[in-house]
């Protein structure tokens, strides 16, 4: 469901991707996994903003500019029956919010 790892050039979050298709862009009960790249911490060799020139449709977010630290947090919510994530990427000069999202699966779910 959930794909998470780091770099150190950028940040980015795609929709729910399957074989390099964006499947849906609706994180409720995603059909396939959402990828994470939280890489914006900061490296002596900076941030890198180069993209490919046409965004493509899986890619939901990305920064290459803004130095930023991610939360998550994960818990049930018995009131919606639903398993959820919840994802929050700051600024680090600020702490203003650039990025979240949420991401819930139905209690039960298998898939």
């Amino acid at each position: 469901d959930l794909y998470l790892c780091g770099h150190y050039h950028a940040y980015e979050r795609t929709y729910p991707t399957y074989n390099s298709k964006m499947v849906s862009n609706s994180y409720n009960n995603a059909q396939a996994t959402v990828y994470l790249v939280n890489g914006a911490a900061g490296s002596v060799q900076g941030l890198d903003n180069q993209w490919q020139t046409e965004r493509p449709s899986w890619s939901a977010y990305h920064n290459g500019v803004d130095l930023g630290y991610g939360m998550m947090q994960f818990y049930d919510d018995t009131s919606s029956n639903q398993h959820v994530a919840q994802f929050v990427y700051r600024a680090t000069k600020n702490n203003t919010i650039l990025d979240q999202v949420t991401i819930t699966k139905n209690f039960g779910s298998n898939s």
